[in-house]
């Protein structure tokens, strides 16, 4: 058993009082035993902050299952270092043989592992299994060919975290000038490699292969898909992480194709607690909230045609081994996903053809991390978000039956202040229309919107204001 004790100029009476807690605790088992910020470790098992004190507002975000968090001077998870580096550079070198689902993690800098059910001594965030699969329902790997850690793709596309990235492909995953490299039109085939759609997915969506157009023919979600790559990611989520976060982008030689049975697509499926996932489990759309299809994509990198003004020209194109002249692909886009603290997710990153075995397409991933639950006032450390859009915590907290939640906001606009269950359920909405910017309060009455009490318990307080949100925790006592 450790207790942090550490001084610099930010120590304050509330850290003195917060840590000689800590001493008395070791010697008291039945103290030390209990877990008094209800983040399911006590002292005893290596909570180094279970009452508030000094920078630790919110004890209940600190624990050995955290994510220790660079910049806030918080020993977030409790390994009696504060402010670690980032381990998140595990992959520095470019692989196109042998690259298997750990390797893909690697490349989009997830590099923490952890097991899928391991004593609380040993529960920590990080990558469970990396699978690299066919399809939901096919197991064998696909094509060596059709994967790779790449160090860049052609001249537009540099990694967006570390020295590396992921490529997942319906056809070769390779720049024009590596090894195995076959152009995407007419393209790669393997005459193996073919099965059914993700079931829940199309099952959103009426049995169907959505498509992204109204005047478009829907796909019947029974035909066969091919050329398929999975890469099935199972994640421990940190304690102290409200969303997760990432880079794609996607290039496909069938642009424009629209309204054909031709119609590659690139789906992220998250299997999560949260609240806010759509139906069908995906959460990865391009710039225009589009479906990533080749019915529905908004290419930005292009040479205008067919409706399309191709906003950014096609240089980034070259060197990728898809035509300049005539095909097509995003920019590097992000995606931010609500999670839940401390739980398993299921992240898979699926790319197929439809129709056919030709025409490919290919995916980039790059720079998996996490958007952090804020310890006050620093609220927007280690989340890249700005000072002025902040969410305060709580006052009173814990609390029965009133608090407050103030935030802040930099500039006028549409907000959401929500409150959820750690089941992810929505509780209340105690926010939901157009604010100045300058700091406004929200008073929660620990009902729900039909106006029912709810129990005592943990909840999580989210704001959302464009696209950024913060979230803190609420304590309702009995």
């Amino acid at each position: 058993m450790r207790c942090n004790l550490f001084f610099d100029n930010r120590l304050t009476v509330a850290w003195v009082l917060a840590s000689v807690l800590c001493l008395l605790t070791v010697g008291a088992s039945p103290v030390a035993a209990q877990d008094l910020d209800g983040d399911g470790w006590s002292v005893a098992d290596g909570d180094l902050h279970d009452v508030p004190g000094g920078l630790c507002t919110s004890p209940e975000l600190v624990n050995p299952g955290a994510f220790d968090i660079p910049g806030n001077g918080i020993d977030d998870d409790c390994d009696g270092i504060i402010d670690n580096p980032v381990a998140n550079d595990c992959s520095g070198a470019a692989q196109i043989s042998g690259v298997d689902g750990p390797a893909l993690a690697q490349a989009m800098d997830l590099c923490a592992v952890t097991t899928e059910s391991p004593p609380l001594a040993e529960r920590r965030w990080g990558l469970v299994s990396a699978e690299l699969r066919r399809s939901e329902t096919v197991a064998t790997a696909p094509a060596q060919v059709q994967v790779a850690v790449s160090a860049g793709f052609g001249s537009g596309f540099a990694p967006q975290g570390q020295a590396t990235l992921a490529v997942l492909s319906t056809g070769t995953a390779r720049d024009a000038d590596e090894p195995g490299y076959i152009p995407p039109a007419p393209g790669f085939s393997d005459a193996t490699n073919s099965s059914l759609p993700p079931a829940a997915f199309v099952a959103a969506h009426g049995g169907r292969l959505i498509s992204g157009y109204s005047g478009c023919a829907l796909i019947p979600g029974t035909n066969p898909v091919y050329d398929g790559v999975l890469l099935r990611l199972r994640v421990r989520v940190p304690t102290n992480a409200s969303a997760l976060s990432y880079n794609f982008a996607f290039l496909t030689s069938q642009f424009p194709d629209m309204c054909t049975q031709f119609a590659d697509h690139f789906l992220a499926l998250l299997t999560t607690g949260a609240a806010g996932i759509p139906a069908d489990g995906n959460i990865s759309y391009d710039s225009l909230n589009h479906l990533v299809t080749i019915q529905s994509l908004f290419p930005e990198y292009c040479v205008p045609q067919s409706g399309f003004t191709c906003p950014y020209g096609s240089a980034a194109l070259q060197g990728t081994g898809y035509d300049p002249a005539g095909d097509g692909a995003t920019r590097w886009l992000a995606t931010d996903a609500p999670v839940v603290p401390g739980e398993v997710i299921t992240l898979s990153f699926f790319i197929f053809d439809v129709g056919d075995h030709g025409w490919d397409s290919t995916v980039l991933l790059d720079n998996l991390h996490w958007r952090f639950l804020p310890q006050a006032p620093l609220s927007g450390v280690g989340d890249g978000l700005p000072g002025a859009f902040r969410l305060f915590p709580a006052a009173p907290n814990p609390f029965n039956p009133v608090t407050t939640l103030s935030f802040t906001l930099p500039v006028a606009g549409p907000v959401r202040l929500t409150v959820f269950d750690l089941g992810g359920r929505l509780v209340a909405t105690l926010v939901d229309g157009s604010l100045d910017a300058g700091t406004h309060s929200a008073v929660w009455d620990a009902r729900d919107g039909d106006g029912r009490s709810q129990a005592s318990g943990v909840y999580i307080a989210r704001l959302e204001a464009g696209d950024r949100s913060l979230s803190t925790r609420l304590v309702l006592l009995e």
